[in-house]
């Protein structure tokens, strides 16, 4: 509290209410929130336009937040269930890898027919027509 005459240069004397925790020190933690409850309900009844406005502007923020933090949630459900599938998919890559390579040693190792030394080329066909059309033309 202020005392009388210790006010501001134009003689307004300021008064402060007591506080929560001048309330508490006094009275008790269950006192002082009854103090304070009953301090905030009077205020509520004496300004309800400024208390509407808080309900409207903070309930607005909660409501945005709160579908925000619901769509991220999604998002992220979203991402962790694409990187299992995707763990999934390179886990049977790699055992299919392993399965041929367990199954190419396994089987005794003959060279491919296709790298066999001294084998003669197999013929193309569509050489061999282009060539008979020039002979053909030649004639």
């Amino acid at each position: 509290m202020v005392r009388e005459g210790e006010g501001d240069e134009e003689g307004i004397v300021e008064q402060r209410r007591p506080s929560f925790v001048q309330d508490f020190k006094e009275a008790g933690l269950v006192n002082a929130c009854e103090k304070q409850w009953h301090r905030t309900v009077t205020h509520m009844n004496a300004y309800p336009y400024v208390w509407a406005s808080y309900f409207v502007v903070y309930g607005g923020l909660g409501i945005y937040f709160a579908y925000q933090w619901r769509q991220l949630r999604k998002a992220e459900n979203h991402v962790l269930r694409l990187q299992r599938e995707l763990l999934n998919k390179m886990q049977q890559e790699e055992d299919a890898v392993n399965q041929a390579l367990r199954e190419s040693q396994q089987t005794p190792s003959t060279p491919s027919p296709q790298l066999q030394p001294n084998s003669t080329p197999p013929p193309r066909a569509a050489a061999n027509q282009h060539e008979t059309k020039k002979a053909a033309v030649k004639a």
